[in-house]
């Protein structure tokens, strides 16, 4: 689909769908033991961010 739209080769009968995106920046230092190899804060913070349907990208990926 993605290919289509960008070479604008898309049929006038194809269905057609937009999903827009939010992100927030995650500071490390707000989920102690986030890289501890248990994964447990890590997990209970991205459980916590599915719920609203957000994702957080760590400010060290930004």
């Amino acid at each position: 689909m993605l290919e289509k739209r960008v070479s604008g080769s898309l049929p006038p009968n194809q269905p057609d769908v937009e999903i827009r995106l939010s992100h927030e920046v995650l500071n490390l230092a707000a989920v102690p033991g986030w890289d501890h190899p248990d994964a447990t804060a890590s997990k209970a913070y991205g459980a916590a961010c599915c719920r609203p349907r957000t994702v957080a990208i760590p400010s060290d990926l930004t």
